[in-house]
């Protein structure tokens, strides 16, 4: 009797402590109000009480047992305990398949959080997989227009972002939008979210104008809803200053940063993630402008408070250690970054194992590490582990891929294993070249620009790999002839054929948009001269109307992009040869470096193509300790003060525009430095297509004087000097003068008055040493440039060409831009360069053009001065004519029909000069401008020198010659009587 009572008693004990549980339903509604306060400690108490409290309630083949297991896996996510959410996850997705069917939502929400958790972690294939059960799901369960579909969407363009399958993202971001226009709205806050990401996949692709209005709509939205106090509205300010970072608008940036900063700050306090994400921001833009005392206390900060809060790991402490770690390479603290690698390191390898691609980042970081401090065995072990588990994960196109191929090649040439460098320089270079041709068409002039700068480091390495090892195969001098075709002048080349493409087709929708795109970038050259509030007051916002510019580029790019593509097979060396006839070569200067030791010098290489030959010959030329400034220094001294015997040449008359300051002769023979290691190997050579680089842009070679020989280079060779040898060959056009218009300008009345201006001084031209026009607040009078344009006129009609000259108030700005299909354009003033940038504290513009805006656009800092520029120099700005034609200004004109622009100015051949692309000058923007030719200056000339060239030129080209050899028999005629380079060589002849 006793014994039977034990059952019953235990069966009651047991039913009695089941009443006395609190009900599923009831713990699984605290656990979520926990969660969404971010009490994920007691949440996870709390639910694991619901689990149990489940399985009593229903059993463990039950639908709600299965929430109950999900739950787990989301609280113990966000707890950084992967592989347990992973398990529950698993268990959950297990019984909703099996108690509800595969073709539940239920079970879609599980593929879901199953697949945000794999790709978290960088799993994406798998990620993946699951991302498209769960949208097929959706798309049977609810239809294809659910906001649930959406989001799976979204989640599954996420990933392709991520895998660089950046097309595919594209599409599916645009459908989750426009799910969501419809239900719930353009003012829900995923929409919000879904235009964030898709904004940062334009960043991504450097589409940099259409992410902005992007991010400036959600950011409208957060302002509403949830509010200007949210972590949502200070998340979007954080990726507004990302996209400024992109930009290089480094203030804006910081302005965006810092307000995020501050609402994270009163909202959340200091000890929070978000908080830590804004100091991590911050000092990344730090970092970006080495200011290392800025950035170091405020990554580090970002660094505790998250392994405070999150542990060490955690993927947001692991990412702020690793920025924490370029940190101290950038510092060249090669010790604390090897630490701080090394953590990383170990950490993500027990986290996510040795086939993750966060984990492969983590390595060739710690890779370079070991590259800077020159033990290239173990970079090239990390790296060649990296490169397999990328090649895997995204493929053998992938950006990451390149770039550690790149880093794997540096490795191996240093090592002088130069077989292996160039077998993987080869594999990198290729992906390069391929994007090139295939992406780069379509972006607009400051995304070309930005994705030039993206890639110039594969470009810096390659050149210098190549130069070094030049000599070792005629496969590798042939690569890089052929790489020095594709890449020269990349940016003006793109340009150009796009202004090409526009003039000859005639799809109207394409003319509209050029010309609303020419009309834009001329108000924009006047917005440049105005401060903020002159543009509020005329209602003009640059940044809109730069973004405007932008976008009307990209839609032209993109309506151009198969015609351009499809023109843009990769050059080869040979064609060029081919071009060639018995005693000319081709000639492209590369400025690069090379390493001996721990030694980096700069040098140039230089790449020769005659005929016969069986491939480039790479000449190597030093000019260290020397900078190419100090080069240049040199050879304008030189040149200023060079004397033939007992010659009285004198500078005669005012020159046009900015002079030198005179200092010594060179130190150094710069024809034996610069030129003669390049005429060993022109033997039998009279005439040389030559593309410049570095100081070679601020010389003219056929002024260099062979001590040895007594003569200069323009005695013994014809030194052409063309943009890019790609387009030797191409004969010049023989002119029809009786059908040629010509527009002659010269002789400006610079005091002419300007509407919406008053005179002024103009203390920041004065203070710019290259403005030696100006003295006293005047601008010297040029009465030899009216002489010059009536000369030039009496020729001109003499073949009856039809000539239009503007002297005095007529020489104007406004009749330079209202010329069109002029086959010459001649201008005769003074011409400028700025060299010497205001002070960062200057308060005082160039022209109204503010400093800011001077160091972002280089084509600001070059021009001619017309009528009415003394008045304007520092007025106060409009959006009228001020009689100064900058560089930028210039490139606006419309001169695709003109053969040749005559620049009778001094300093119109200088600018800004960048390696690889060339000068930022008066001679880039008018070549831009459709000009097929460019005669310019490379320094100041009198008067009656420039006059006299002038006039020989023109009566020989009139005479049948062509440009070219028309402008070498004036300058050998002018030696006649000014025998001194400085004369007769401070124009050059640019063209194809």
């Amino acid at each position: 009797m006793f014994r039977s009572a034990i059952p019953a008693l235990l069966c009651f004990l047991v039913i009695s402590n089941a009443l006395a549980q609190r009900p599923y339903k009831e713990l699984e509604q605290e656990g979520q109000k926990l969660l969404t306060s971010n009490q994920l400690t007691q949440a996870l108490a709390i639910w694991e009480q619901a689990r149990d409290q489940a399985r009593l309630e229903f059993g463990e083949n039950h639908a709600t047992y299965a929430t109950a297991l999900h739950n787990l896996g989301r609280v113990n996510n966000a707890l950084d305990h992967y592989d347990a959410a992973e398990a529950y996850y698993r268990q959950a997705l297990e019984i909703r398949g099996r108690v509800l069917g595969k073709t539940d939502p239920v079970y879609g929400a599980s593929l879901s959080s199953l697949a945000i958790l794999k790709s978290s972690r960088g799993y994406y294939r798998e990620a993946e997989v699951l991302l498209i059960e769960a949208r097929d799901v959706y798309a049977r369960a609810r239809g294809r227009d659910h906001p649930s579909y959406a989001i799976v969407l979204y989640n599954l363009a996420n990933v392709y972002k991520n895998t660089a399958r950046l097309a595919q993202a594209e599409v599916l971001y645009r459908e989750a939008l426009g799910i969501y226009e419809k239900s719930p709205g353009k003012t829900h806050p995923d929409y919000a979210t879904f235009l964030e990401s898709l904004a940062t996949l334009y960043m991504k692709m450097a589409r940099f104008a259409e992410a902005e209005p992007l991010l400036f709509q959600a950011r409208s939205i957060f302002e509403k809803n949830p509010g200007q106090q949210s972590t949502k509205y200070a998340s979007s300010a954080d990726l507004i200053g990302n996209l400024y970072v992109y930009l290089n608008s480094l203030t804006e940036a910081e302005k965006f940063y810092q307000e995020a900063r501050d609402i994270r700050k009163k909202v959340l306090g200091v000890q929070t993630l978000a908080y830590a994400t804004s100091l991590n921001n911050l000092g990344l833009l730090y970092l970006k402008r080495n200011q290392y005392a800025k950035a170091e206390p405020l990554l580090k900060e970002a660094v505790q408070i998250k392994l405070a809060r999150v542990g060490k790991n955690h993927p947001d402490y692991l990412l702020s250690l690793s920025n924490l770690a370029q940190l101290y390479v950038q510092k060249k603290d090669y010790p604390q970054a090897e630490k701080l690698f090394l953590e990383l390191v170990g950490t993500r390898r027990e986290l996510l194992g040795e086939q993750n691609p966060n984990y492969a980042r983590a390595i060739s970081g710690l890779a370079v590490v070991y590259a800077r401090q020159g033990k290239y065995d173990q970079a090239i072990k990390l790296n060649e582990e990296a490169l397999e588990i990328i090649r895997t994960t995204f493929g053998p196109k992938h950006e990451r891929y390149a770039a550690v191929l790149n880093d794997l090649a540096v490795s191996h040439s240093r090592l002088n294993q130069w077989r292996e460098a160039w077998s993987r320089f080869q594999e990198s270079i290729a992906i390069i070249q391929e994007e090139i041709i295939r992406i780069f068409p379509a972006l607009s002039e400051y995304e070309k620009q930005k994705f030039a700068e993206a890639k110039r480091l594969f470009f810096i390495n390659f050149e210098q790999f190549a130069v070094s090892f030049a000599q070792e195969s005629p496969e590798l001098r042939a690569a890089l002839y052929n790489h020095r075709l594709l890449t020269r002048g990349m940016l003006f080349e793109a340009s150009r054929s796009i202004r090409q493409e526009v003039s000859n087709n005639r799809d109207t929708v394409i003319a509209n948009r050029w010309q609303a795109w020419r009309t834009k970038r001329e108000l924009l050259a006047q917005v440049y001269r105005m401060t903020p509030e002159e543009q509020k007051q005329a209602g003009l916002d640059q940044q809109r109307l730069e973004r405007e510019i932008t976008q009307l580029e990209k839609e032209l790019g993109q309506r151009l992009q198969g015609v351009i593509t499809s023109s843009s097979a990769p050059p080869d060396w040979q064609v060029v040869q081919k071009q060639l006839k018995k005693g000319e070569a081709a000639v492209e200067v590369i400025r690069t470096y090379q390493r001996n030791a721990n030694e980096v010098k700069p040098v140039y290489g230089v790449l020769v193509i005659t005929p016969g030959i069986k491939s480039p010959e790479v000449v190597v030329i030093d000019t260290s300790p020397h900078s190419d400034r100090k080069l240049a220094e040199m050879y304008r001294s030189g040149v200023r003060t060079w004397r033939i015997g007992s010659s009285s040449s004198t500078v005669a008359g005012v020159g046009r525009g900015a002079e030198a300051d005179v200092a010594t002769a060179p130190t150094i023979d710069l024809y034996a430095m610069l030129w003669q290691p390049i005429v060993r190997h022109l033997q039998g050579v009279h005439t040389v297509y030559f593309s410049a680089d570095g100081v070679y842009h601020q010389i003219n070679p056929a002024t260099l004087f062979n001590s040895a020989r007594q003569n200069f280079v323009m005695d013994e060779l014809d030194v052409r000097l063309v943009t890019s040898t790609r387009y030797v060959g191409q004969p010049e056009p023989a002119i029809d003068w009786s059908s040629t218009q010509a527009a002659l300008i010269g002789y400006p009345n610079y005091e002419r008055a300007l509407p919406d201006s008053q005179p002024a001084p103009f203390p920041a031209v004065e203070a710019d040493t290259t403005m030696r026009f100006v003295a006293n607040g005047k601008i010297s009078e040029l009465p030899g440039t009216r002489v010059e344009i009536e000369a030039i006129q009496k020729m001109l009609q003499t073949r009856r060409v039809k000539v239009k000259s503007f002297l005095l108030d007529d020489a104007s700005e406004e009749q330079v831009k209202a010329i069109r299909q002029t086959g010459l354009l001649h201008i005769a003033t003074h011409g400028f360069f700025l060299s010497d940038l205001p002070r960062p504290d200057a308060d005082d513009p160039f022209a109204g053009i503010e400093r800011d805006a001077l160091i972002r656009n280089p084509l600001l800092r070059s021009g001619i001065l017309l009528a009415g520029a003394a008045k304007a120099m520092a007025a106060p700005a409009s959006t009228k004519e001020d009689g100064i034609l900058t560089a930028y200004e210039a490139a606006n004109l419309s001169l695709e029909r003109t053969e040749l622009v005559v620049l009778s100015a001094c300093e119109t051949g200088l600018g800004v000069t960048a390696n690889g692309e060339g000068v930022y000058g008066l001679q880039r923007a008018f070549r831009m401008a459709g000009a097929k030719a460019v005669l310019m200056s490379l320094w100041t000339v009198s008067d009656e020198a420039t006059q006299q060239v002038m006039t020989l030129f023109y009566e020989n080209w009139l005479a049948g010659r062509s440009s070219r050899e028309a402008f070498r028999l004036a300058q050998l005629k002018l030696r006649e009587k000014f025998p001194e380079p400085y004369f007769w060589g401070a124009f050059v002849f640019m063209g194809n």
